[in-house]
């Protein structure tokens, strides 16, 4: 990394940050709101069209799940 200049390090470095910040705010918005029940997320097009859970969804709820401890109800959630 010595042949990188300063400003490239520097902007690595902002990207890295920024990439971290995002991470634990999306993280923070599915600590703090249920996908299953909360209306703070946007409707499902495949649930609507189908009637079926999707794996997307499944997925955020797992993942609300995991932020709580509950692994196994984790688990369960996204057949």
């Amino acid at each position: 990394m010595e042949n990188v200049p300063t400003d490239m390090r520097e902007l690595r470095t902002a990207r890295s940050i920024l990439f971290l910040a995002a991470s634990l705010a999306v993280l923070a918005w599915f600590y703090f709101f249920d996908p299953a029940k909360a209306d703070a997320f946007l409707p499902c097009p495949f649930r609507l069209a189908t009637g079926w859970s999707c794996p997307g969804c499944g997925t955020q709820r797992a993942v609300h799940l995991f932020l709580h401890g509950e692994i196994f109800a984790g688990l369960r959630s996204n057949p």
